[in-house]
């Protein structure tokens, strides 16, 4: 237990009780609406059905049912929920009025993200959470390794923490007010809440990146380096705080910063295709240092993707719900050099704190 509380305590700074209580809540409307049987699910309830879900993702079984299956039963599963109150919950699990544009369970977890201090540098960027059902919101992006499902916009840390995020609805979830474009209004949005003047940093790729933007986010005291399109520098004006570096890997990378230039330049190896060998080349500081910051989304994602829940749910945003939960178990582990080794354990940690000491409590006299 000395081990679990901190552990689920962490956890619960993303995704605190009053998410569990809001989930159960809609829960039963839902289930009234519907004509179903009457639910009367409580927040307790709704812990240990996600603790289920979180169980089934490191002890995988090719169909759910076989978990409760005479041949192939899991006690830990089984005595904790029975199949028929799992297919029911399933069913009726609800995490919003569908009456309300706003999705209050989505800005309760975005809210407790806000609450983490943050990293000094952050990145932003795209990431996509695999989903093929019919839904108006579904995107496809052809150059993202899973090329279907809901884009949500993110801010993270180095560590892979997510600090912020927005889930992209469709048009309209973003507007063109300060004349920055979409992408522009996207990146000052997610950085809102981030402190002004304390020598924070933003890194995030060409998609969002123009030389406005950046002069924007140093007027507001955040200090950013990223890549950035040729054809954006048209009207690039020469400035002080603002550098442009051009450096030529696999192929021509241009960089814009409103902190860091190209020196002091140093040596690293690169592989050459044509000769099949390690080269020595220059690499610009500005390169170093955007390499180094830039892969925060990219982490965050690896850490959803390691024990993705593969149950599918009839609702979309249980879907989103699951995918942040294991990011929000990324804020359980102790530290980044070692998440990789112990984020199974993180798991383990919550499965037992949401289903095996709620049973004992539920089962004491």
């Amino acid at each position: 237990l000395s081990l679990v509380a901190p552990v689920f305590s962490s956890m619960l700074s993303f995704m605190d009780k009053s998410v569990f209580e809001h989930i159960s809540h809609q829960s039963n409307l839902y289930a009234a609406m519907k004509n179903g049987p009457e639910l009367k699910t409580t927040p307790s309830e709704i812990e240990q059905f996600i603790g289920l879900h979180i169980l089934m993702t490191v002890v995988r079984m090719p169909s759910y049912c076989m978990y409760w299956q005479t041949a192939t039963r899991y006690d830990p599963i089984a005595t904790v929920m029975g199949r028929k109150r799992f297919d029911n919950l399933r069913t009726y699990i609800h995490m919003n009025d569908n009456t309300n544009v706003k999705q209050k369970v989505l800005e309760k977890v975005c809210a407790n993200c806000l609450k983490v201090e943050p990293e000094e540098n952050h990145s932003i960027d795209e990431l996509m959470i695999p989903f093929k059902g019919k839904i108006g919101m579904k995107q496809y992006i052809k150059k993202k390794p899973q090329k279907w499902g809901i884009k949500v916009f993110t801010r993270a840390g180095v560590t892979g923490l997510v600090y912020d995020f927005e889930v992209y609805t469709g048009k309209g979830t973003v507007t063109n007010e300060r004349g920055l474009g979409v992408a522009g209004e996207v990146v000052l949005r997610l950085v809102s809440e981030v402190p002004k003047g304390l020598n924070y940093k933003c890194f995030f790729d060409n998609w969002f990146t123009s030389p406005e933007l950046v002069v924007e986010l140093k007027k507001m005291g955040i200090l950013t380096a990223s890549t950035i399109n040729r054809n954006r520098l048209l009207k690039y004006e020469k400035t002080s705080g603002k550098s442009i570096v051009k450096w030529y890997d696999n192929k021509a990378v241009l960089l814009a910063s409103s902190f860091i230039g190209p020196e002091p330049v140093e040596r690293c190896r690169r592989w050459l295709k044509e000769k099949k060998e390690y080269v020595e080349v220059d690499r610009p500081h500005i390169v170093k240092v955007y390499n180094h910051n830039m892969g925060g989304v990219d982490l965050a994602d690896m850490f959803a993707a390691l024990y993705h829940i593969d149950i599918r749910p009839s609702c979309c945003y249980l879907r989103i719900l699951y995918y942040l939960y294991n990011d929000g178990a990324a804020y359980g582990c102790p530290g980044a050099s070692v998440r990789h080794f112990c984020f199974i354990f993180v798991h383990f940690f919550c499965v037992w704190a949401l289903l095996w000491i709620l049973l004992h409590q539920r089962r004491a006299p």
